[in-house]
């Protein structure tokens, strides 16, 4: 299989998001959201695994700040 990072949809589910390997870097991207949409709040919404929701709410609130916060949601079935 041939990954062709210029290709309008996805070599391995057919969407026109890009399938990304490995584990994400949670502090580049917490980062990178506060600094792209400050002052102002974002809202992270969480469905799945307890360990990964305790990570992340921990993010949110490691990253929330004066001028800028992240407003936790989780929701369990």
């Amino acid at each position: 299989m041939i990954n062709d990072a210029n290709a309008d949809k996805d070599t391995i589910t057919g969407l026109r998001s890009p399938t990304n390997f490995g584990r994400p870097n949670w502090d580049m991207i917490f980062r990178g959201i506060r600094k792209l949409h400050s002052p102002a709040e974002a809202g992270v919404f969480f469905c799945g695994p307890k360990g990964l929701g305790s990570s992340l709410h921990t993010y949110c609130n490691k990253y929330t700040e004066p001028g800028f916060s992240f407003v936790w949601g989780k929701e369990n079935f």
